[in-house]
């Protein structure tokens, strides 16, 4: 045994530094990439100042355009303000037991908001970004995007194949024409039925609605995977009386889907509120990654091995690489959102502005809200 340890000799190291250097090396490149993020500046998060706004008959703020789903309620659905300051208490402080010490209605648990205080090593921190204020309750701009919403809701179960010809779906770009602060597209001032619920960014407009890459099936290693997706059945709508309305906003148990026994590719807004609603988060850009490199989509320019004559990119610039950016790169920017949803805006969830709404509607309370 202590000859064969004897004859044992290093490894000769290879590399354009050894050991020692590359330590120092490492220790530098990560200096400088800190120095980088940090000379970035700090964002200015601004709210849309709701929280404070609006108050109650005793004069306190009544925290009734902000999000508090889970926390007691009044027989209103406005949230109890004792509750909604524990909420403000454990965001304030970041401690976890103040967090443990939240006023919850039914059981429903709070969904992570830790993760906006979480730290990443690297990119830009989690509290960079800035995200613009919400619109506020008493605005058009809300108004309008309400509006929109309960649209998706009365087309849900309308295929996006046949918006062209639909009768309601021409009644739907009418009526949003007539708003006064509706910022979707809009061809010569006015949504139709080619630009109803589409995005605003470039490309948005063009094609039909569901992108071939939730459409084609995935390459995954050996496996062929079908986006044929168990969705929900059609006809069924939900939330639509007050008391199973309120349940829901005091954390207590929502109604159980029912399910489609025939798997069916995207066809309308049902069937694609059913796909994020279950959806592993990146799960979208994964399967448009996988697809793309199955079909050997070309590379970009930049890419050092696009034009190697004797190498391949592989854990560098290749496609274990790339898929592992395209996954990567969600936990970051959920860091960072959900600091914006938690610590800077804490937006009402359109489905409880729908109850304020239904509140004014039938006279049992009065509310800021703006008509379109």
């Amino acid at each position: 045994m202590n000859k064969e340890r004897s004859d044992r000799q290093e490894c000769q190291e290879l590399g354009p530094e050894n050991n020692k250097q590359r330590r120092k090396s490492s220790r530098s490149i990560r200096r400088q990439a800190a120095q980088i993020a940090f000379n970035r500046g700090a964002a200015d998060h601004v709210c849309n100042g709701e929280e404070q706004d609006y108050r109650g008959a005793d004069g306190n703020p009544n925290y009734i355009a902000n999000f508090s789903k889970g926390l007691p309620h009044n027989e209103l659905g406005e949230v109890k303000p004792e509750a909604y300051k524990s909420l403000l208490k454990a965001l304030e402080s970041g401690k976890p037991q103040d967090f443990e010490a939240i006023k919850l209605g039914l059981g429903r648990k709070l969904t992570n908001p830790q993760a906006g205080l979480g730290f990443d090593l690297e990119g830009p921190d989690g509290h960079a970004p800035a995200i613009p204020p919400a619109p506020r309750i008493d605005s058009a701009e809300n108004s309008g995007e309400m509006v929109e919403l309960y649209w998706m809701a009365l087309l849900r179960d309308i295929n996006f194949t046949d918006y062209a010809k639909d009768p309601l779906v021409a009644e739907a770009a009418a009526d949003l024409s007539k708003l006064s602060d509706f910022r979707g597209p809009k061809v010569d001032g006015c949504i139709t039925p080619a630009t109803l619920f589409r995005g605003i960014h470039t490309g948005d407009l063009v094609g039909p609605y569901i992108s071939q890459l939730l459409l084609k099936d995935i390459p995954f290693g050996s496996l062929t995977i079908s986006q044929k997706q168990k969705t929900v059945q059609r006809d069924i709508n939900y939330l639509t009386d007050y008391e199973t309305w309120l349940n829901i906003q005091n954390g207590g148990e929502a109604k159980k889907d029912a399910f489609d026994d025939t798997p069916r590719y995207i066809r309308n807004v049902r069937d694609i509120g059913q796909y994020v609603h279950v959806d592993a988060l990146y799960e979208a850009y994964l399967n448009a990654c996988l697809i793309l490199l199955g079909l050997k989509a070309p590379v970009d320019e930049g890419n050092p091995y696009k034009n190697s004559k004797t190498q391949i990119g592989f854990g560098t610039f290749g496609d274990p690489h790339i898929l592992s950016l395209v996954t990567e790169v969600a936990t970051r920017a959920l860091k960072a959102v959900w600091f914006q949803k938690w610590y800077v805006h804490r937006r009402l969830r359109p489905e409880a502005f729908g109850g304020l709404i239904h509140n004014q509607l039938t006279g049992r309370a009065k509310y800021p809200i703006r008509g379109c």
